[in-house]
């Protein structure tokens, strides 16, 4: 089981992402904003950041950099959500240190395992 940070603005999504990961046996805490995760992401140093490819208050892009470039959290795995995948769109999030660009959907939750448990 690992512990996983949820980042994403819908309130339905949020849910959905939450209700997903947690089937998947992991531990979660949502959030709708990076600014309001960013103090738990750091103090607590989650296992696994799932950050919404659009964010209201921050890029996760640059949050992503913002992590891997952080001594204490540059080892939280760091994965953006999209509803729908596009090949350029993912490139820079990978090109920024993110470890997957997932689309949204029932098989998250594999997914997650499947990076916990790579480890």
């Amino acid at each position: 089981m690992g512990r996983v940070v949820v980042i994403e603005p819908s309130a339905t999504q949020r849910l959905m992402i939450q209700r997903v990961v947690s089937d998947a046996g992991h531990e979660v805490s949502v959030h709708a904003t990076a600014h309001e995760a960013a103090g738990e992401i750091l103090k607590l140093l989650p296992d696994l950041v799932l950050s919404a490819r659009r964010l209201p208050d921050l890029d996760p892009v640059e949050l992503c950099r913002v992590l891997k470039s952080d001594p204490g959290a540059r080892e939280v795995r760091f994965v953006v959500l999209t509803a729908e995948a596009d090949p350029l769109d993912a490139n820079e999030v990978i090109g920024a240190g993110a470890d997957a660009y997932l689309t949204k959907g029932p098989e998250m939750g594999r997914a997650v395992t499947d990076l916990l448990a790579a480890g």
